[in-house]
């Protein structure tokens, strides 16, 4: 397995990376939640995308009193292993909290936290000069599907605007794959 070079993101790319989903939009909101969860917590990729509502409570952190946490359950890490509990900022809180209105306002209840909004059919193929007539599927989408890894690393790699930048996928930086 080739491993991609890892880079890291400065506050101010992360943060301008940021002011880029548009959180009026539930996939905006949904997005901005994400690459925040992601960002501050160190969850890998598919970690974060395993993520369910349950698994944020307030609970007695490390003698700081009572305090947002999020309790990454051992079967959604790699090699299987438990994890701490993992405390939230008020920034990731409060972008979560707007996901969570606007998944309600969908009326997405239940599955993964972080889901598909809208519905319709996913192209796949491999362009030709024909279009995506050779090796092309569709797939439904319907609202409160999982995300792939893949919408991830495209997301960050769009807002990033350099396919080399991209967000924790795993303890580093790990760069994006051009799309």
């Amino acid at each position: 397995m080739a491993y991609q070079d890892t880079q890291v993101l400065e506050d101010e790319e992360f943060a301008r990376m940021l002011s880029l989903c548009n959180t009026q939009t539930a996939a905006g909101a949904r997005n901005a939640a994400l690459l925040l969860l992601m960002g501050r917590t160190g969850l890998r990729c598919n970690e974060a995308l395993q993520v369910r509502a349950g698994d944020i409570r307030r609970e007695e952190w490390q003698g700081h009193g009572k305090v947002w946490v999020l309790r990454v359950r051992t079967e959604t890490t790699k090699g299987k292993k438990p994890r701490s509990p993992l405390p939230l900022d008020a920034e990731t809180r409060a972008a979560l909290d707007l996901w969570a209105e606007k998944r309600a306002a969908l009326g997405l209840n239940g599955g993964p936290l972080f889901c598909t909004v809208s519905s319709g059919t996913r192209v796949h193929g491999a362009p030709s000069a024909d279009g995506f007539s050779r090796g092309t599927a569709e797939t439904a989408l319907q609202p409160g599907g999982p995300l792939s890894s893949r919408y991830v690393r495209a997301l960050v790699a769009r807002l990033a605007e350099t396919p080399a930048r991209a967000l924790p996928v795993g303890h580093a930086m790990v760069a994006a794959e051009p799309m």
